[in-house]
């Protein structure tokens, strides 16, 4: 087994790292999510399978949360995708879609815990596949597809999973974030160079709300907006 996971934490050829511009200009290196099920398939000779444990429909975004399970060992990650609506009507154009987008970037980090494009996120991570300077980086990129995933649940409404966990997004809005998951997320921007005022801007857009005042779930979903 320790073999298999050198084969997962192989970097990928260059051809199929991808760049796309992140939050507050960064440029970010990613692999498809067609490129993570490949490298989880020929490492693994198809032996995983990945689960929706839970799914949130909130105003603006979506949440899932996935697990990736390979032999006895599972690895659970969120994934997030802002709701796309119709540029003049603002209806939802299509909530499956978002969804979709939403499992398949919770696969990519659940992945990742398995070292599938773990590299990407370093700081010293080659630009593109290619050695040179490279702000921090990570392999979240714009997810597409959904890999043959299975849900464990019927109907999208907002709900919780039938692997309960009290921490899922969702779950109880009314309680407020404490000093630890503020000190989280302004870590997690720090880690990336990102100022602290373009963080609580980031908060004041998405939420209309300053950083103590965001839900568990709201915080949760700023982290991965941050990273992304």
């Amino acid at each position: 087994m320790e073999d298999r996971f050198k084969e997962l934490a192989a970097p990928f050829p260059p051809e199929l790292v991808k760049q796309r511009k992140g939050n507050f200009g960064k440029s970010l290196d990613y692999v498809e999510t067609a490129t993570v099920i490949q490298r989880l398939n020929e490492a693994l000779d198809g032996r995983w399978s990945y689960t929706i444990q839970t799914m949130d429909i909130e105003p603006e975004h979506v949440v899932v949360r996935g697990r990736l399970s390979i032999g006895d060992t599972h690895r659970e990650q969120y994934g997030v995708s802002r709701i796309t609506r119709h540029r003049d009507t603002g209806e939802v154009v299509n909530i499956g879609d978002d969804l979709k987008s939403a499992a398949s970037d919770a696969l990519k980090k659940c992945a990742s815990l398995a070292g599938v494009a773990l590299y990407l996120y370093s700081d010293s991570a080659p630009v593109n596949g290619k050695n040179g300077g490279s702000t921090k980086t990570n392999n979240n990129g714009q997810a597409n597809g959904n890999g043959g995933f299975r849900s464990q649940q019927n109907g999208l409404g907002k709900h919780r999973g039938m692997d309960d966990d009290p921490h899922a997004n969702g779950r109880q809005q009314s309680h407020r974030i404490g000093n630890e998951q503020i000190a989280r997320i302004v870590q997690t921007a720090r880690d990336l160079g990102i100022p602290q005022k373009d963080v609580i801007k980031l908060s004041n857009n998405t939420y209309g709300v300053v950083l103590s005042q965001l839900t568990p779930a709201q915080a949760d979903e700023l982290i991965t907006l941050i990273g992304t």
